[in-house]
């Protein structure tokens, strides 16, 4: 005799169907979201900015010299108001060099405008060509009263400036030496 399954036998059945199927959307969808997470992270990471006490329209000059001095041809400009802008270059190596400045007031009134300068070499970054640029803007917006930075080599990290080292004084006195006991 055969026999067919009942209706409680199907119901169980979809049941465990559609938990199977969630059960796999759900990870495929944690996947994605994790995935889209990493290259979200990776995407900002390759972002490399620095803010100079600056003026928008001192900074805008500061990069524009900068790549001319590079040897990079600024392909596109674009001014987004009177403290917002774009400048696009190309790398020796060809990949595509996105330069963003914005102008904000300082959390120190006496500081007055700073600029934010945002290099993005490619669409993950390339530090080294990035931090190159860097350094050379920092050489055309140096500090009120700085000589600015005349070496042919840029700071190796972002708007670095060298520690000042306090200055060295004479050692301290030795004491005299203790008699010896017999």
């Amino acid at each position: 005799m055969r026999r067919y399954p009942t209706r409680y036998s199907w119901y169980c059945l979809c049941v465990a169907a559609l938990a199977l199927g969630n059960t796999g959307c759900l990870l495929v969808a944690a996947g994605a979201a994790a995935g889209g997470g990493v290259a979200a992270y990776q995407y900002a990471k390759g972002n490399v900015c620095h803010q100079f006490k600056a003026t928008f329209e001192d900074s805008w000059i500061a990069v524009r010299t900068s790549l001319t001095e590079l040897g990079m041809t600024v392909l596109t400009e674009e001014r987004k108001g009177t403290g917002k802008g774009i400048i696009e270059s190309r790398a020796g190596d060809g990949s595509s060099v996105t330069i963003t400045l914005e102008a904000t007031p300082s959390a120190i009134p006496a500081e007055g405008v700073v600029t934010e300068v945002c290099i993005r070499v490619g669409t993950w970054g390339n530090y080294g060509i990035s931090d190159r640029i860097m350094g050379q803007v920092n050489t055309h917006l140096a500090p009120a009263g700085a000589a600015p930075n005349t070496s042919t080599t840029a700071p190796p990290a972002q708007g670095w400036v060298p520690a000042q080292m306090p200055p060295t004084t004479a050692p301290p006195p030795l004491l005299a030496p203790e008699p010896a006991k017999q």
